[in-house]
């Protein structure tokens, strides 16, 4: 047994931090079949998300393994924030991260390639069995049971870790596992703004900051390679049926900073806002990427408040 410090949200929703005692074990299938179903699907996205840059160490990557590497991040981008994701089709989202992270584990020409390819495999599978069939029952047995194969999966696919970081892998798990449990609800955010906060509970380990550094990098690379020549209009995600049309082509517009308002709803809370804020953004950034931009990032997000009727303000002086 061993004590982690876990920041997690009571049932009132406020931060608070425990000490939490734990096994140095994964959750069992019996655990995780405890949690909601789309709870689940967090566990192994995130479960996922701890492998997934070593996606872009593969030695050899063909054209065919890059667009499916680029195409499986894009999904999980959009997963992360909601894994539920309804109102952007989840299902179908899901079903096509699937298909794409089958696709790289097949095209992948290296051990390390081809492990981290399968847990994303893995972690496609657990999340679309949360949205499939129609007993509860069923789909939370299914889904434990890849949930708790990815992330014995994720220490595999590791394979260059030391028996410390394995550890650091089987702990950020268990933390995830009783953060979801804790907070007693479904949950859809696997995103470290989501109420399971940071991906490790604390530093991540050595290997896991280089290849992350290296892989935002490379992905970025990738993501010029195979968008040259490609329809800039159809679906998003391959299979995934989700449609997007814009006017004209984005590459040519230089970088500049926009300032964007979000009116949200009366009584919305700030975290609900900020949440809500952030996915809009993601929504647009893969969308300025799919016509040829370079993508969107926020660089300020404040809360404000105002009245019900707008004021113009007094120029400068007057």
């Amino acid at each position: 047994m061993y004590s982690l410090n876990a920041v997690v949200k009571n049932k009132a929703g406020t931060l608070s931090e425990q000490v939490i005692m734990m096994s140095d074990e994964l959750p069992s299938k019996k655990e995780l079949a405890k949690l909601p179903r789309f709870s689940i699907a967090v566990y192994a996205l995130r479960c996922a998300m701890r492998v997934q840059p070593l996606l872009t160490l593969c030695m050899k990557p063909t054209t065919e393994y890059k667009k499916t590497v680029v195409k499986l991040n894009n999904i999980y981008r959009f997963l992360i924030y909601d894994a539920n994701a309804t109102d952007i089709g989840g299902n179908a989202v899901a079903a096509a991260a699937l298909d794409s992270a089958a696709a790289t584990a097949r095209a992948a020409n290296d051990v390390t390639g081809i492990a981290a390819a399968n847990v994303a495999a893995i972690a496609a599978a657990a999340t679309i069995n949360a949205y499939n069939g129609v007993d509860a029952a069923n789909i939370a047995s299914g889904t434990a049971a890849d949930a708790e194969t990815i992330t014995a999966a994720a220490i595999i696919a590791a394979d260059t870790i030391t028996a410390a970081d394995a550890d650091t892998i089987t702990a950020a798990a268990r933390a995830d596992y009783v953060g979801l449990l804790e907070l007693d609800t479904e949950v859809t955010d696997a995103s470290e703004f989501g109420p399971l906060g940071v991906l490790w509970h604390g530093s991540p380990p050595d290997w896991y900051i280089e290849v992350k550094e290296r892989y935002e990098e490379i992905i970025a690379e990738w993501e010029l390679e195979v968008g040259q020549g490609e329809s800039k209009e159809g679906n998003l995600s391959g299979s995934a049926n989700i449609k997007f049309s814009t006017s004209g082509d984005l590459s040519g517009i230089e970088q500049s900073r926009y300032e964007i308002t979000i009116q949200v709803p009366v009584g919305e809370d700030d975290e609900t806002a900020i949440k809500n804020a952030t996915k809009l953004v993601t929504y647009i950034d893969e969308l300025h990427k799919a016509k040829g931009g370079s993508g969107v990032k926020i660089d300020l997000l404040e809360i404000f408040e105002s009245s019900d009727v707008l004021v113009p303000s007094s120029p400068e002086g007057s």
